[in-house]
């Protein structure tokens, strides 16, 4: 069961059961400061200056899991053959399940895709939080999966048009995380 709100702010995932997400809407203040311009062409939520504001939303709000929406990119520190700027989303810091998702040139996407935007926020924002909750690793090939790192941001349009959970590595691991039969990830959304 998946609830979607279609009000801009915090989304709030919470575990009810263990395949059940409930996402709430929320409104944290963020404080000034937290946006670069200098990394790339366009303006980034620079998630290294939120982690100390944003590492506590989880107790605050009293969710497993807070997906932080902006409508800049995302920036985070480098990393080793990762991207560090115009990203999606991010995880604001590693002992945190807070993300940073970017809302940046996706009605356009979804528009694209054919998709709803409300829909492609919460198809990102369920991908950071299960890519956390199941320990998967996103590839960076783009199959059309929850777990494409989306090296060409372009390619969202791809998962966007498929909108299923079909990719047989990710469905392998996930299952294996979940400990349950494969029949409970025949995930389609419409």
């Amino acid at each position: 069961m998946l609830q979607r709100h279609s009000s801009r702010g915090l989304r709030r995932p919470r575990m009810l059961r263990k395949n059940i997400i409930i996402f709430e809407v929320a409104y944290l203040p963020v404080p000034s400061g937290y946006a670069r311009d200098d990394i790339s062409d366009y303006i980034q939520t620079y998630l290294p200056r939120l982690a100390p504001i944003l590492s506590s939303a989880p107790t605050l709000l009293r969710a497993d899991a807070v997906c932080c929406i902006t409508r800049n990119m995302i920036a985070v520190d480098p990393q080793p053959g990762l991207p560090d700027y115009n990203l999606f989303a991010a995880q604001v810091s590693s002992d945190a399940n807070v993300f940073g998702i970017s809302t940046f040139n996706l009605r356009e996407y979804a528009r694209e895709a054919g998709a709803p935007f409300e829909k492609t926020v919460l198809l990102i924002c369920l991908s950071m939080v299960l890519q956390v909750r199941w320990r998967i690793i996103p590839h960076k090939e783009t199959f059309g999966c929850l777990f494409d790192l989306l090296m060409n941001r372009d390619d969202i349009v791809i998962a966007l048009k498929k909108m299923r959970f079909d990719h047989q590595e990710c469905r392998r691991r996930s299952v294996t995380e979940m400990n349950c039969r494969r029949s409970t990830l025949s995930w389609h959304f419409k």
